[in-house]
């Protein structure tokens, strides 16, 4: 049984757990392994434990820090500095595009 630790930006969190932990319950069943999340003291807020057998924690960490580039783009954090392309109206919202990853963002106008 190995143990690895991986830093994953505290903000992906709730989207890698999912709703009710519907999510994370699906990957560690995937990869067969055991995934630990910091809690809400937890001196290191990034620092998530996965546990399992070796080629098992070696993919399933691989797998999340994909997921992880996928879920953060950080010129979307920058939104608040308007680094974003408006393209569009959808129900009253100003749609908006982030100018580097094009994933779309919502804002209220």
């Amino acid at each position: 049984m190995t143990t690895d630790e991986v830093h994953i930006d505290r903000a992906v969190h709730s989207r890698l757990i999912g709703s009710r932990g519907r999510a994370i319950t699906k990957i560690m069943d995937d990869y067969k392994v055991d995934i630990r999340m910091p809690g809400r003291d937890a001196e290191d807020p990034d620092l998530v434990i996965i546990s399992g057998r070796e080629d098992d924690v070696l993919d399933c960490r691989e797998h999340l820090l994909n997921l992880e580039e996928e879920y953060v783009c950080y010129p979307c954090f920058l939104v608040l500095l308007h680094c974003f392309d408006t393209v569009g109206w959808m129900s009253g919202r100003a749609v908006k595009t982030c100018a580097t990853c094009r994933k779309i963002l919502f804002w209220n106008e």
